[in-house]
C-alpha cells in the first residue's frame, strides 16, 4: 500500500488536534505547534518510542497525547481514504451544496470572517471533498496562483501574494493553493 502524502495526515492530525482543543478548552497550538504537528506527519511513528524520536515533542504531549495521535496514524495507515472534518466544515460543505458563494460563507457561518471560511474550505479540499470553484473563487485569482504554483510547486504564500499588482489576502491565496493540489490530485 503507497504510504499517505505529508500533507493530508498533517490536515488528519490537525482536525483531531482541533477536537482535542475543544474538548479540553484550550487553543489548538496549545496542544502541539504545527511545525511539530508536520515532523510527525512526515515522520509517521508507529509507536511511543518512535514518537520520542520527532524533535520538538514535549514531554507532556507525550505523556497526555500519544496515544491518540498513534492511533490516529494507526488509521490513517490502514485506511488512508477517509476523511473526517470539523463540525464547522461539515456545516460549510452542506452550505456550499446548497449553493452559497463564498461571499455568503464568509457572512452567514463565519461573522465575516474571511480567513476562517477560507481554512475551511482548505480543510474540505485537504481531505478530499469536491467543491465548486467557481462559486467560491474569482477565477482570475485562481488562474494566477494554478500558473505560479505550476511553476513551482514549494513556492510560498508570500511569494505567491508579490506576485499579483493587488493586495490579495493571504488566506485567499492559501485556499487557492489547495484548489489548485485538489484539482492537481484529481486530474
Amino acid at each position: 500500500m503507497e504510504a499517505p502524502d505529508a500533507e493530508f495526515v498533517f490536515s488528519r492530525l490537525v482536525i483531531l488536534r482541533r477536537d482535542i482543543a475543544e474538548i479540553a478548552g484550550v487553543v489548538p497550538r496549545g496542544i502541539i505547534s504545527d511545525t511539530a504537528l508536520r515532523k510527525i506527519a512526515t515522520a509517521m511513528p508507529n509507536s511511543e518510542i518512535d514518537l520520542k524520536k520527532v524533535t520538538g515533542l514535549s514531554q507532556i504531549f507525550v505523556q497526555k497525547y500519544a496515544k491518540v495521535f498513534l492511533q490516529e496514524l494507526k488509521k490513517i495507515r490502514t485506511q488512508p481514504k477517509e476523511h473526517k472534518v470539523s463540525k464547522l466544515a461539515q456545516d460549510t460543505l452542506t452550505m456550499i451544496q446548497q449553493g452559497y458563494t463564498f461571499d455568503d460563507l464568509q457572512k452567514r457561518l463565519f461573522g465575516g470572517n474571511k480567513t476562517m471560511a477560507a481554512n475551511c474550505i482548505v480543510e474540505l479540499l485537504e481531505a478530499d471533498h469536491y467543491i465548486s470553484r467557481k462559486l467560491i473563487l474569482d477565477e482570475k485569482i485562481y488562474t494566477k496562483v494554478k500558473a505560479a504554483y505550476k511553476k513551482n510547486a514549494a513556492i510560498t504564500t508570500k511569494e505567491i501574494q508579490a506576485k499579483f499588482e493587488e493586495e490579495i489576502d493571504k488566506s485567499i491565496i492559501k485556499m487557492s493553493v489547495s484548489f489548485v493540489r485538489f484539482e492537481l490530485r484529481h486530474s
